[in-house]
């Protein structure tokens, strides 16, 4: 079984587990106590349409003005949810926002997900914790197939909308709500970790 969390708009130099000096990440911090860790990776554009084709289609990037999603949704190359799914893996896809920008919504719909969950609207109030409901009912649906699931957050994505308002000392209101957002994207980690182990699917091993 496979769970891929992406954390949205997530830069190292923003989290405390690479250095950050800010307390925004103390479940992943907890976590890399038993985990591998990378020092050296690098994202293949700053741009979540452009990192959907990266990372479900292995495509690089145009570096240019509309992304791939927009360009070609229908791109005609599997990717891994196509490939695990055709060696019987059920596989699915989680967001707590939106999916109509740059036809992302088009794009995952021909990766090869069996199912795909995202929310009407974005940015009025943090839907976090509404992803966690929507593992367990999927999970339950098939429990005797292996899984690949990929869980996208949102609350890091401007304007930040966060259940939590810790004060990190910083002047910008938008860089306290961004980091709020990311402990809040820490949080929700630490709750799917402990629910999945009480549904029966122990996250064993974790990569960073």
């Amino acid at each position: 079984n496979v769970m891929m969390v992406v954390l949205e708009s997530v830069g190292a130099y923003r989290v405390h587990l690479y250095g950050a000096p800010f307390d925004d990440t103390p479940n992943l911090d907890e976590l890399a106590r038993h985990a591998m860790v990378f020092s050296r990776v690098y994202a293949a554009e700053a741009e979540t349409s452009a990192a959907m084709g990266a990372l479900l289609a292995s495509v690089y990037p145009d570096h240019d003005w509309p992304s791939i999603t927009q360009i070609a949704p229908s791109l005609a190359i599997p990717g891994l949810p196509a490939v695990l799914s055709s060696h019987g893996y059920g596989t699915a896809y989680i967001h707590s926002g939106g999916l109509f920008f740059d036809r992302e919504d088009e794009f995952l719909n021909t990766r090869g997900f069996d199912k795909i969950f995202g929310e009407p609207r974005d940015y009025d109030f943090s839907r976090e914790l509404k992803m966690l409901p929507k593992v367990k009912k999927w999970l339950e649906a098939a429990p005797s197939r292996p899984f690949f699931l990929v869980i996208w957050t949102h609350n890091t994505h401007h304007p930040y909308v966060s259940r939590f308002h810790h004060d990190y000392g910083v002047r910008d209101p938008n860089l306290n709500r961004y980091l709020n957002g990311v402990y809040e994207a820490d949080d929700f980690i630490k709750r799917l970790g402990r629910r999945s182990k009480r549904w029966g699917w122990p996250i064993a091993r974790c990569w960073w």
